[in-house]
């Protein structure tokens, strides 16, 4: 290649690496082809500073892109089994780092867990880790997953984070997208002046777990069934690649694509009453609400608790994405997701917040939907729509009663009904907001003085750092329509830790669309929330 054809503003992978780059943004498709970082056209990276670690780098880089084209020609590919198939996913797209973003519905399905130790569909989903793999899984579960779930702490007694662990290690997927968020994680973790070396191992192991990862998954949605041995854990993987998207920035359009996999995918699955995914008889009828999950088998229990988790997570991102991306959440079947008690899905275990309060944003953000499309405005109906929407929110309230924002009986270490009360409290007071939002714009906010002070003061006091991750979409809807003295206050909790870390690349884009809509709102008298949703559609409030 001569060197005209090299542009002199590529990224600064292409660059290192003296190739011809497209300059695609935010990833160049040289970079995503070969499923390795694209350090992008922002500043000068820090390793571009010496000769010794742009030669390190580079090193590193044609190690990796080496070592994947060896392991795809020697990887041995068990026969696959015959099953029933759903429509299966396009073919792997250029981008290497996302699924893609507009396909058939993928297949997860597995054959039925077999007793027979011997059996080819079990052995060839077993992961032998190597030296340095048990610390970057140890550092996934005691670091990365809180950052994921920072209010999930399952009762010890029923057998705590075990199912995770258990899934990582029968899952092939799975295993190397833990491997590659712990490493991703481990990384940031030094300082930028510390040891080069390490941090180029972390980088390598990142970037070939991630392509393992990859592979495996798309093996598995196109119809190579059994090979990872659970349909679960291909999905539990699937979410691990959103959120390796989602921490590292690199690409919106990457974990859109994935939670749309996923989203569909669990509503297909109860449609077939969760059958072929690996599940057990016992585990299937539980989740389909049929049968309670007491004096069953710590395996059951596991299956159990891992889809259901999974499962929370997906329901509890389609939900928080439409508040900004201006779509409607998808609509669940109820032995997944609904109001009811006995549905498998409560997000109070997963994030805090109790599930009616949550449908309501849902409901909030559909009814958006249905106002933005309409050729018309229906105003009798769509004051219906509000009223019922708002009575449902009081009544949501009432039935909760108000929380002690500062109780010293809330702790993070082992949350409990008090936690809950507070999480849902501060989430239907957002959610009143949200409607008015929705409703009126930027304006009028005497109708919703009493929610944005409670939320307001709930920063101010500056209670429990440990809360506020899971606080991220209230501080954004209540900052958004504060006064210019109380920005500060949002200001300090969206720009410091523990919501700010070099982990989470994603979060400081928060804070900077709460600052457009400040400015926007100052120079635009008629600013809307429709008209703010154009500079937030691909943040997720996580």
């Amino acid at each position: 290649m001569s060197n005209s054809l090299r542009s002199k503003h590529g990224c600064w992978t292409c660059r290192l690496r003296k190739k011809k780059c497209d300059e695609l943004h935010p990833q160049c498709k040289t970079c995503a082809s070969l499923s390795i970082t694209c350090y992008g056209f922002g500043p000068r990276p820090e390793w571009m500073d010496s000769n010794e670690k742009r030669r390190a780098m580079a090193s590193n880089l044609a190690e990796i892109t080496r070592g994947q084209a060896s392991s795809r020609k020697t990887a041995s590919r068990p026969a696959r089994e015959p099953t029933a198939h759903l429509p299966q996913l396009a073919p792997k797209p250029n981008n290497a780092r996302a699924l893609p973003m507009a396909s058939p519905l993928p297949t997860l399905t597995t054959p039925e867990r077999s007793t027979n130790a011997d059996n080819g569909a079990a052995s060839s989903s077993k992961v032998y880790p190597q030296a340095g793999d048990y610390g970057l899984i140890m550092n996934f579960i005691d670091s990365v997953f809180p950052l994921q779930l920072p209010l999930y702490k399952p009762d010890a007694a029923a057998g705590g984070r075990g199912w995770l662990l258990s899934l990582v290690f029968r899952t092939k997927a799975l295993y190397h997208a833990v491997l590659a968020l712990g490493a991703y994680h481990r990384s940031t973790l030094m300082s930028p002046q510390g040891s080069c070396e390490w941090q180029l191992e972390d980088m390598k192991s990142q970037e070939e777990n991630l392509a393992f990862c990859l592979d495996l998954v798309q093996e598995s949605t196109s119809g190579a069934c059994g090979k990872d041995g659970s349909g679960v854990g291909i999905a539990a993987a699937i979410t691990q690649l959103l959120f390796f998207e989602l921490f590292t920035n690199h690409n919106s359009n990457g974990w859109q694509a994935h939670l749309r996999v996923l989203v569909r995918l669990f509503k297909h699955v109860y449609t077939r009453d969760l059958i072929n995914i690996g599940l057990s008889d016992q585990s299937r009828s539980i989740l389909m609400g049929r049968e309670e999950l007491q004096n069953h088998s710590p395996e059951v229990r596991e299956e159990v608790m891992g889809f259901r988790t999974i499962a929370g997570s997906i329901v509890w991102l389609d939900i928080i994405f439409s508040v900004t991306s201006g779509g409607a959440p998808s609509s669940w079947p109820d032995p997944l997701f609904s109001n009811d008690s006995a549905c498998q899905v409560r997000l109070q275990d997963i994030m805090g917040c109790q599930n009616w309060v949550m449908t309501q944003i849902g409901r909030i953000a559909d009814f958006h939907k249905q106002m933005t499309l309409a050729s018309e405005h229906r105003c009798e109906e769509y004051m219906q729509i509000v009223e019922a929407i708002h009575n449902d929110i009081q009544i949501g309230l009432a039935n909760l009663g108000p929380p002690d924002l500062m109780s010293p009986m809330i702790d993070i270490d082992s949350p409990g009904p008090e936690l809950v009360v507070l999480i849902t409290y501060l989430y239907a007071q957002t959610a009143l907001i949200y409607l008015h939002l929705i409703l009126h714009g930027f304006k009028d906010f005497q109708h919703v003085k009493a929610p944005i002070t409670i939320v307001t003061n709930y920063v101010r006091r500056g209670l429990k750092p440990d809360f506020r991750p899971a606080l991220v979409l209230p501080f954004y809807i209540c900052g958004s329509v504060v006064d210019e003295g109380d920005r500060d206050l949002f200001r300090s909790v969206l720009s410091g830790p523990p919501l700010i870390s070099r982990s989470l690349q994603h979060r400081p884009r928060v804070l900077q669309a709460l600052e457009e809509i400040w400015s926007q709102r100052q120079n635009m008298p008629a600013y809307t929330w429709h008209d703010c949703l154009i500079s937030s559609s691909d943040i997720l409030l996580h």
